[in-house]
């Protein structure tokens, strides 16, 4: 075998012998180029450095780590350790390449790897002991490079459900989409994606979810996501079973916008569960996986054949997909059998001339730098300035706030009817300490945590959409953080101010503008450490309920500490500490 160079830049390897060996640690030399010949009765396979080449090995493991209870065991009566020595393949020498226009179905039945090697693809998967080697063109990517390059459909999407389809999309096209496109241009290309997806009609229609009930259909929502990944007309697609919960017409929808994706010159990568027969055959390519193994790679019109060779026939009327998957499947009952079928088909794939001239291209990519190819650090025109992120996502939480107006209403209704409440309660009291320490009491607890829950259900609630955006390096954390209590900051502050200034007159205090003012602000710093303690006890649980609780004890506590005035207790210093404590001026 040979590696041979023409003047167009393309690389040929010649093999003359089909089981002839690529050594690992080949590179083409100079001078190995032939003008206008074509060798005979030999094999050509042709790299095209002007064409997108996504090239991948993976391995993928599952360290089994001892507990902490074994690890005890072991150091108490002196076992020998086991620790990290057994490790569960996932993905074992997982490979393959597609070029510009291939449109590849992950195929396999469930639990045999599909979604695994999709996010090892994407360079997502966090869970696992990865070894990769991802290539484009030749030249290894890491996670930015290739978040730059390519889109990723998840298979259930999240959405903010009070935005239209065309309000998401816009803010997505502007967070996406830098600067280097006018305002024009990315409304025109918001336009376009809604054609091309189909969501035209359905432009001004609210997304909805479990709080807002009127929406979008399912399958609607999976065209958005769609929609979404395309804005910046990524190279690469890759799809985590798009069809999956969709009746056969949306399904296959979806698959035809794919088919155009692909002819259009995108590379479209994606798994998928037994798709129709007519679905089956918009495919160019077909990866079939059992068991974390590669057991076919090639093109879909030779998969057949592979199977027919090695004794497995697909009847006239049957759907050939049904029969890879039925070869394939590996049950509980007869696991041995079964996997020693899968491994007959394996070591057959293995010895085929499909998985020669796949692992002769791989080692040639992995070899080669181009001449002509010079990737950019980053691709122009993927991310939004940072005016640009605080402007829309301002515009976002407004937005949403708006259209959120009975939930916040439900809350100015409760606090005002406290301030009332507590107003009339302490109606024209006596200036004496019993009676101004029960009333600074209940204005910490009003001011201090009555803003727990509301803040804690926004943020939990945001906090799914937040780290999708944050792994996809849509906007910068802090600018979100900013922006969100930026959102937040005017209507509970406005309300606070309501309350305070009705428990203040009704209580008759003191009738003095420089105390009344002097309580505001002490009161805005109250509500400070309230928003700051419920955004800290949102990100470090992620769970409302353990939320709840736990600023339930902290509300507790903090109240105790508001009467807390003797100074002989153990644990005194710990008043200090309370938001309450200091508000109330101990």
């Amino acid at each position: 075998m040979a590696l041979y160079w023409n003047n167009s830049f393309n690389c040929y390897i010649v093999c003359e012998d089909e089981y002839d060996i690529f050594p690992s640690d080949y590179y083409p030399k100079k001078g190995h180029t032939r003008q206008n010949e074509e060798p005979e009765s030999v094999r050509a396979y042709e790299i095209d450095s002007r064409r997108l080449v996504f090239s991948w090995v993976v391995n993928a493991h599952l360290n089994q780590k001892s507990s902490l209870l074994d690890k005890f065991k072991t150091f108490i009566l002196r076992l020998d350790s086991n620790d990290d020595l057994e490790e569960e393949k996932i993905l074992d020498n997982v490979c393959g390449y597609l070029q510009s226009g291939n449109f590849c179905a992950i195929m396999g039945s469930s639990g045999s790897g599909k979604t695994t090697l999709l996010n090892c693809l994407t360079l997502r998967e966090k869970n696992l002991n990865v070894e990769s080697d991802i290539r484009i063109n030749g030249k290894s990517v890491d996670f930015s490079q290739l978040t730059h390059r390519s889109g990723f459909v998840k298979q259930n999407d999240l959405f903010i459900d009070v935005l239209t389809v065309k309000e998401w999309l816009t803010f997505q096209a502007f967070m996406r989409i830098g600067d280097n496109w006018s305002y024009e241009q990315k409304y025109d290309r918001i336009d376009e994606v809604l054609v091309e997806c189909n969501l035209e009609k359905i432009k001004d229609n609210f997304i909805g979810g479990l709080e807002f009930t009127k929406g979008i259909s399912g399958g609607e929502k999976r065209l958005l996501s769609f929609a979404t990944q395309i804005l910046t007309k990524p190279e690469i697609l890759f799809c985590d079973e798009p069809t999956t919960g969709l009746d056969t017409y949306t399904a296959s929808i979806i698959i035809d916008i794919l088919e155009s994706q692909a002819k259009a010159g995108k590379i479209i990568l994606c798994s998928i569960h037994q798709p129709s027969s007519q679905m089956f055959q918009k495919f160019t390519t077909l990866c079939l996986i059992s068991e974390g193994k590669l057991t076919y790679f090639g093109p879909r019109t030779d998969a057949l054949k592979f199977f027919e060779r090695v004794g497995f026939y697909c009847p006239f009327d049957y759907n050939p997909p049904d029969m890879f998957i039925s070869a394939l499947h590996v049950s509980v009952v007869n696991r041995e059998q079964d996997l020693a079928r899968v491994q007959y088909i394996m070591d057959n794939f293995s010895k085929s001339k499909l998985n020669y001239q796949m692992l002769h291209y791989l080692n040639a990519l992995h070899s080669i730098q181009y001449e002509d190819y010079d990737e950019p650090s980053s691709i122009e025109g993927q991310n939004a300035s940072y005016s640009e992120q605080f402007k829309w996502l301002l515009w976002r939480n407004f937005l949403v706030d708006f259209r959120n107006f009975y939930a916040f209403f439900f809350i100015w209704f409760t606090l005002i009817f406290c301030g009332v409440f507590i107003g009339f309660a302490f109606f024209q009291i006596s200036l004496n300490e019993k009676t101004i320490n029960g009333l600074i009491l209940l204005l910490v607890l009003v001011f201090g945590y009555i803003y727990f829950n509301p803040i804690m259900n926004n943020y939990i609630k945001d906090m799914p959409i937040f780290f999708r955006d944050y792994k996809d390096n849509l906007y910068s954390t802090a600018i979100y953080f900013i922006t969100k209590q930026m959102a937040d900051f005017p209507k509970f502050f406005s309300l606070g101010i309501i309350v305070m200034t009705i428990i203040y007159w009704l209580s008759n205090l003191r009738n003095d503008a420089g105390v009344f003012f002097a309580v505001l602000f002490i009161s805005y710093l109250a509500m400070e450490c309230s928003f700051s303690f419920a955004y800290f006890v949102s990100l470090a649980t992620a769970d409302i309920r353990l939320s709840v609780e736990i600023a339930a004890s902290f509300v507790i506590s903090s109240a105790s500490f508001c009467i807390l005035i003797g100074h002989e207790l153990p644990l005194k210093w710990l008043k200090y500490t309370s938001v309450g404590n200091r508000t109330n001026g101990h």
